[in-house]
């Protein structure tokens, strides 16, 4: 510890240059010593870990709000997606619905919902359509809980919950044979919810 000393002509220097100081019996401590002392020798720095969050509207928010088309051909390779609003998307219902899709090839549709409340029953729902024996639950530290499985020989889906939000994703696995089918569609629920502040 630094013990600085300062002769009586500075203190009373600093007290005539200091607002407030009407007292002669007042000690005054000069800031560069009070900065100082504020500073534990032992206490490392803390660097805050930056979190890229895309900021959609709390109330009504959409799946283009928060997916990009760019965003899922980084998941899968593939460049020609378009983006189509289905009939079921109700956003200020809480149920926004959003679907990529390419004029090319119909198998490469990949559908996005999500359910921002009764989380776990929407996912009981959806666990409960699954052929029998196909369920396969998943951890993450992204989600409380969610699980992969097949609606039927075609179709594959991920439904996963967190908070009180339901999130779940569509596709048909046999359109991207360059994966296996619980990795395609993990990698693309951590971008859903990775883009996604809900």
């Amino acid at each position: 510890m630094r013990i600085l000393k300062y002769s009586p002509t500075v203190i009373v220097l600093i007290c005539l240059t200091t607002s407030g100081c009407t007292s002669p019996n007042s000690t005054v401590i000069p800031s560069s010593v009070a900065t100082e002392t504020m500073l534990s020798p032992t206490a490392a720095p803390i660097t805050p870990t930056p979190v890229a969050v895309v900021q959609h509207p709390s109330d009504g928010w959409k799946i283009s709000d928060v997916i990009m088309i760019e965003k899922v051909s980084e998941v899968t390779g593939y460049t020609d997606y378009q983006y189509l609003t289905p009939d079921y998307d109700d956003p200020y219902g809480g149920e926004p619905a959003g679907v990529f899709w390419s004029v090319f090839s119909a198998m490469l549709q990949i559908e996005f919902r999500a359910h921002t409340q009764g989380g776990m029953e929407k996912l009981e729902d959806y666990r409960t359509a699954a052929m029998p024996g196909s369920v396969t639950w998943l951890e993450s530290p992204l989600w409380d809980t969610g699980c992969f499985y097949y609606l039927d020989e075609w179709i594959a889906e991920i439904s996963v919950v967190r908070g009180e939000t339901c999130y779940f994703i569509s596709f048909v696995p046999t359109a991207y044979p360059e994966f296996e089918p619980i990795d395609l569609a993990t990698k693309l629920m951590e971008m859903f919810i990775k883009n996604s502040n809900v």
